[in-house]
C-alpha cells in the first residue's frame, strides 16, 4: 500500500469517526431536551381561558354552567374577586399542584386587586386543587380550602359537577363574607330633656 493511499484511508478513518461522534451528541441533545420538557409543562400545552367558567372536559350542563357563572359574577361583584373555573380530562402525568400552579400564573386571574383563584378539577384523575393568590393567603389558608372543598366531594363522585364546583365557590364567598370587618356603631348623643312650650327662659333659670 503506497503511502498516498494509507494517507487517505487513515483521513477517511478519521472523518468517520467525528461524524459518528457529532451524530451521538446531537441524539442525546434531543433525547435529553425531550424527556425535560414534557408537552403539559409547555405553556402552549395549556388550553386558553374564554371567561372565567371554562368547562374543557365539558361535564357541565346548560343549567349548571349558568349556575356556576352566576356563583362567580356574585364573587367577583360583592368581595372584588376573581374566581376562575377550569374542568379538564387530565394533567397528563403531571401533579394537579404543579399544574394548575403553572395554569395560574398563564391565566392571571385577579386583576388590579390581585384577589384570584383558581379551581381546576380532572375528571380523569379524579383530583382537584384550589390554588389561592397571595392577597387571598390570610383569608384562605390550605387546610380552609381543603375543608371547604371536601364538602363538593361526593358531588363530584356522582358526577354533579358543576352542582359541586358551584358549591363550592359560595362555601368560600360565605367564608369571605364571614371575614369582612363589621362596621363600627357609634353611641347616639342622648336627647335633650323635654321642656314646656310656655316654659320661658327666665322661668328655668329661676328654678
Amino acid at each position: 500500500m503506497s503511502q498516498h493511499t494509507a494517507t487517505k484511508l487513515l483521513y477517511l478513518v478519521i472523518l468517520t469517526l467525528l461524524l459518528s461522534v457529532g451524530c451521538f451528541r446531537k441524539s442525546a441533545s434531543v433525547q435529553q431536551s425531550q424527556s425535560s420538557a414534557s408537552p403539559a409543562n409547555t405553556p402552549a400545552a395549556y388550553p386558553t381561558p374564554n371567561g372565567f367558567v371554562n368547562d374543557f372536559a365539558k361535564v357541565f350542563d346548560e343549567s349548571g354552567k349558568q349556575k356556576v357563572e352566576q356563583a362567580v359574577a356574585e364573587m367577583q361583584r360583592e368581595l372584588d374577586v376573581e374566581f376562575g373555573i377550569a374542568t379538564i380530562e387530565t394533567t397528563n402525568g403531571v401533579p394537579i399542584f404543579d399544574y394548575s400552579l403553572a395554569l395560574a400564573r398563564e391565566w392571571k386571574p385577579g386583576g388590579k386587586s390581585g384577589r384570584g383563584l383558581l379551581l381546576v378539577v380532572s375528571i380523569k384523575d379524579h383530583q382537584w386543587r384550589l390554588q389561592v393568590s397571595k392577597a387571598l393567603e390570610k383569608e384562605l389558608p390550605d387546610e380552609v380550602c381543603k375543608e371547604l372543598g371536601e364538602q363538593s366531594a361526593q358531588l363530584y363522585k356522582a358526577g354533579r359537577y358543576a352542582e359541586g364546583v358551584e358549591k363550592y365557590i359560595r362555601a368560600i364567598a360565605e367564608k369571605l363574607r364571614a371575614q369582612r370587618p363589621k362596621p363600627v356603631a357609634y353611641a347616639r348623643d342622648p336627647a335633650p330633656p323635654a321642656t314646656h312650650a310656655n316654659e320661658s327662659v327666665a322661668g328655668r333659670r329661676a328654678a
